[in-house]
């Protein structure tokens, strides 16, 4: 039975990155898995074609908010009741505000609660730790918050955890900053294991195809001593992660993707809105997190991964903390909410 058509609003960009976009693609299966319609109208760059890949339909927008033509082009393709599903820091509250009020059902995500006001129909924040914000939205608004809604993509979805027992020593290294990784971190991340002079290691870089410093990151891994390689159209992101012992990763979804895989990780703070995440990583034992958003400081990105390689203990305590947070049904108890306003164990 067909549920009618899901429209996703989300951007991404070299300087916005793809969590964005990858998360709603997640819903969006879900969405279909259900028997529905998915269409995402945005403006997503080299993301276009894994969007197509998905059997979403498509609609380039060329001038995001706070442009006009946004809300225009968004109001003039949605029915009043339809779905939305909005996905970006650059909605702002009046954008929220105009699409609740032309009457069209709406989803917001959000990660830090950083505005003044929130307007939705229902307000989804995956990430845990989640419930102790105080959202300020309209009154009729359903609150979903946490790691049980975790926005997990198909592959992720179906794949089983590593069950490898913890090594002694972390001998796979993945490191993986985001797809577009502006401020290259992963450089910083290649000149600390670099400094280990470990040749028994080998790591693997994912970037994304846009990243702007590939050249710069393939020069920085003739300088590691030991097998490396960069990865830049990985299409079995899990099992990459069932092959890692230990992952550096940015503090934001790909962290969750972790967790259900049982990765033990150091998560680094890439962005002021990682800075809530890594902080509740770091409490619940789920990660060792460090900021990086101020030059990070090279003495305490190596001293940490010396650390995390050798300490089995740490690393064991990771992967089980992880595995308990997020399970495989998050973008299904989230749909199923949209669809009959009620949640599912």
């Amino acid at each position: 039975m067909s549920i009618g058509l899901l429209t996703i609003r989300a951007d991404s960009s070299p300087t916005m990155g793809t969590g964005h976009v990858m998360r709603m693609i997640a819903l969006g299966q879900a969405w279909q898995d259900r028997g529905g319609r998915v269409r995402l109208m945005g403006s997503v760059g080299a993301l276009e074609d894994r969007i197509r890949a998905e059997g979403f339909d498509f609609i380039a927008l060329n001038a995001p908010h706070p442009d006009s033509e946004d809300l225009a082009l968004v109001t003039a393709h949605m029915r009043k009741g339809d779905w939305l599903a909005i996905d970006g820091y650059h909605f702002d509250s009046a954008y929220q505000k105009a699409l609740l009020d032309a009457g069209f059902r709406t989803l917001v995500m959000d990660d830090i609660c950083e505005r003044n006001q929130y307007f939705a129909t229902v307000l989804l924040n995956q990430n845990h730790g989640a419930d102790a914000y105080q959202y300020q939205i309209n009154e009729d608004a359903a609150l979903l918050l946490g790691t049980r809604f975790t926005l997990l993509r198909r592959e992720f979805r179906t794949a089983e955890p590593r069950k490898d027992s913890t090594p002694a020593k972390a001998g796979n290294i993945l490191v993986t900053l985001g797809g577009a990784d502006p401020d290259n971190v992963t450089s910083a991340v290649l000149a600390a294991i670099a400094s280990l002079k470990d040749d028994s290691l080998r790591v693997k870089v994912v970037a994304g195809a846009a990243n702007p410093h590939l050249d710069r990151l393939r020069d920085d891994m003739t300088d590691l001593p030991c097998p490396a390689e960069l990865l830049t159209d990985v299409r079995d992101m899990p099992g990459l992660m069932a092959w890692a012992d230990l992952a550096v990763t940015a503090a934001g979804s790909t962290c969750w993707e972790l967790c259900r895989m049982g990765v033990p990780m150091l998560a680094l703070q890439t962005a002021a809105n990682q800075m809530d995440v890594g902080a509740r990583l770091n409490e619940s034992g789920v990660a060792i997190s460090l900021d990086a958003i101020n030059k990070i400081h090279q003495n305490n990105l190596e001293i940490t991964l010396h650390r995390l390689i050798h300490d089995k203990t740490v690393r064991n305590y990771s992967s089980n903390v992880a595995q308990t947070l997020v399970d495989s049904n998050g973008p299904e108890r989230v749909v199923n909410f949209l669809l009959n306003n009620e949640d599912f164990e």
